[in-house]
C-alpha cells in the first residue's frame, strides 16, 4: 500500500514534515479564463507533486474543496503527478490534497494539505473586478475608462457617477467644481509631477533643417515609483514667447519623438520649439528649455514663391476646374504636376477670404506607409496649407484631378490620431475627378492642432480602402449640402 505522507511546497521553498517526502505539492496560478456562456471569472490552478516510489503504485487522485479537510470534489490522474484544477472562482480560498493507490484500489491517507487564494482578477487596474464589470456595471473589463470621458470607470462607480456616459462635465455634488476636476484633483493627490523634459533634436541654433523636421526629446522620468508616460505636448512658434505657436498638439502617440507635419513651415525661418510631459495621475511637468532653429533657404525647392515646389509646377497651361480660366492665374487655386501617378492636381478654397497659399505632392514616407497598414496611396499624397480670414473658421476645399481618382477612400493623417478615414465626409462628383470636404482650424481635421488661422491638411486617395484606419467624425459642417449637389460619395 503507497505510504501517504507528503510535504506541501510553499513558493519554492520545501517545507519538511517527519523529514520523509513522498509527495511535494506546490501550486502554480496558470491564469484566467472568461466563461463565454455566463458573464463570469473562473480561474485554473495548477498542482504538482513529486511521484512515490512503490512497485504496485497504480496511480493518484486529487481532492480539493473549500473548507480544510472537506474535499466535495476530485479526480483520478491515473500515473500524472500533476493536474490543473477548473473553475476555481476568484476570492475563494480551496484547499488541495492528493492521495496515492495501488493496483488493488488501495488508497493512502491523504498528503499534507495546501491551501491558496484565489485572486482576483482586475485586467485592467480600475479598482473593479472583471468579474464585477461583466456582472453588474456593464463596463469593459480591459478598458479602464469605458465611456472615454477621462475619469476611470472604479472612480466613477465610487463616486456615484455612470461608467458608460461621458459626465465628466457634470457636478454631482454642486460645489462647483466638475466631475472631471474633482477626479483630477485626487489623482494628483501627493503626487509629483514629471521631470522636464530635454529637447535633444533639434539643437537649439540648429541651421538649414528640412521644412518638415522630426523633433526629439529625451526619454520620461518621474520621481513617482510607477508612474508612466501619458502625453507629450509639443509646441513650435515663430517668437519665443509662444504666444501665437503655429504648431501645439497634445500626443499619446509620439511620446518622444514627432515628425511635424509638411506644409508648416517656411523656408528662411527662425522657429523655436519647447515640450512638456504629463504623467498617468494628470500631472503636467514645466515646459522643457525653449530650442531655436532655422529652416533651409526658402529659393532651394520654390524660387519663384507661389507656394508649389519647383519640380511640380505645370508648364503649360491647365484648367481643372472647368471655367475657361488657366488655373495657374486663378488666386483661388493652386495646381501641380503628381510625384506620384503622373496626373495634376489642383486644390481650390471655395469659401471666401480663404486662401491655398501652399500645395506639395508627396509620396508616402516609410514611417506613414507602416502606420497605413494595407492601405495604398496610387496618386501619393498631397499636402496643402489654407490660410482662413479667422482662428476657428471652417472653409470648404476642392480637389481637383486631371484624371479620374481610382476606387478607394479619402483618408488624412494627423500626428494626432494617425490615419483616419474620411471617405464619408468628402463628396466625389460624378466624373471621378473632383472631391470637397469642410475644414476647420484647429479641428480634428487640422494637422497643426490649433485654431491660429492657418489649416494644414496632408490626404490622399487611397486604394484598398476599409483597413484598420479610424472613421472619422462628421464635422456637422454641411456635408449634406455637398452630397446634394454633387450627388456622389466615395
Amino acid at each position: 500500500m503507497p505510504n501517504n505522507r507528503c510535504v506541501p511546497l510553499a513558493g519554492n521553498h520545501h517545507l519538511n514534515v517527519n523529514r520523509v517526502p513522498f509527495f511535494h505539492l506546490f501550486l502554480l496560478l496558470i491564469g484566467w479564463i472568461l466563461l463565454s456562456a455566463l458573464p463570469a471569472v473562473a480561474a485554473e490552478v495548477a498542482v504538482a507533486w513529486d511521484p512515490n516510489r512503490e512497485e504496485d503504485l497504480a496511480g493518484y487522485r486529487i481532492y480539493w474543496g473549500t473548507q480544510s479537510r472537506v474535499y466535495p470534489y476530485s479526480a483520478d490522474v491515473g500515473d500524472q503527478t500533476s493536474y490543473t484544477v477548473p473553475n476555481l472562482s476568484e476570492g475563494q480560498i480551496y484547499f488541495f490534497a492528493v492521495t496515492a493507490y495501488d493496483v488493488t484500489q488501495q488508497e493512502s491517507d491523504y498528503s499534507a494539505e495546501l491551501a491558496f487564494s484565489v485572486p482576483i482578477a482586475d485586467t485592467d487596474q480600475d479598482g473593479i473586478s472583471d468579474s464585477d464589470e461583466l456582472q453588474h456595471y456593464g463596463t469593459d473589463p480591459n478598458n479602464p475608462d469605458t465611456d472615454g470621458d477621462t475619469m476611470s470607470d472604479g472612480w466613477e462607480i465610487a463616486a456615484g457617477l455612470d461608467p458608460l456616459a461621458d459626465d465628466a462635465h457634470g457636478d454631482i455634488d454642486g460645489d462647483g467644481l466638475t466631475n472631471l476636476d474633482e477626479y483630477v484633483a485626487w489623482l494628483q493627490s501627493g503626487n509629483h509631477a514629471p521631470d522636464r523634459p530635454v529637447a535633444t533634436v533639434p539643437g537649439d541654433g540648429q541651421a538649414n533643417l528640412p521644412l518638415a523636421p522630426v523633433l526629439q526629446t529625451e526619454s520620461f522620468h518621474d520621481p513617482d515609483t510607477g508612474d508612466t508616460h501619458l502625453f507629450t505636448h509639443w509646441q513650435v512658434s515663430k517668437g519665443s514667447d509662444f504666444a501665437n505657436p503655429v504648431f501645439s498638439l497634445q500626443s499619446g502617440v509620439h511620446l518622444t519623438s514627432l515628425p511635424l507635419p509638411e506644409s508648416l513651415l517656411d523656408g528662411s525661418m527662425t522657429y523655436y520649439w519647447r515640450v512638456k510631459y504629463t504623467d498617468n495621475r494628470l500631472t503636467d511637468s514645466v515646459w522643457s528649455a525653449v530650442a531655436r532653429f532655422s529652416t533651409e533657404d526658402a529659393a532651394v525647392c520654390d524660387a519663384d514663391g507661389d507656394g508649389v515646389p519647383d519640380s511640380q509646377e505645370i508648364a503649360t497651361p491647365v484648367d481643372l476646374d472647368g471655367n475657361g480660366v488657366p488655373d495657374q492665374s486663378q488666386a483661388d487655386i493652386k495646381c501641380l504636376h503628381s510625384a506620384v501617378g503622373d496626373v495634376q492636381i489642383g486644390v481650390q478654397s471655395q469659401t471666401d477670404g480663404a486662401v491655398v497659399e501652399k500645395l506639395e505632392s508627396l509620396d508616402v514616407s516609410p514611417q506613414l506607409q507602416l502606420a497605413a497598414d494595407e492601405l495604398r496611396f496610387p496618386l501619393g499624397l498631397i499636402s496643402f496649407r489654407v490660410h482662413v480670414p479667422n482662428p476657428g473658421d471652417t472653409v470648404a476645399v476642392r480637389v481637383l484631378y486631371s484624371e479620374p481618382m481610382p476606387s478607394g477612400g479619402w483618408f488624412k493623417y494627423t500626428p494626432a490620431d494617425g490615419w483616419l478615414d474620411y471617405s464619408q465626409q468628402a463628396a466625389v462628383s460624378a466624373d471621378r475627378k473632383s472631391l470637397t470636404f469642410f475644414l476647420t482650424d484647429g479641428g480634428d481635421d487640422d494637422a497643426d492642432g490649433i485654431a491660429n488661422g492657418v489649416i494644414v491638411d496632408p490626404a490622399g486617395v487611397a486604394a484598398g480602402a476599409g483597413s484598420s484606419a479610424t472613421p472619422a467624425a462628421d464635422s456637422g459642417a454641411g456635408g449634406c449640402f455637398i452630397e446634394t449637389v454633387l450627388g456622389n460619395d466615395f
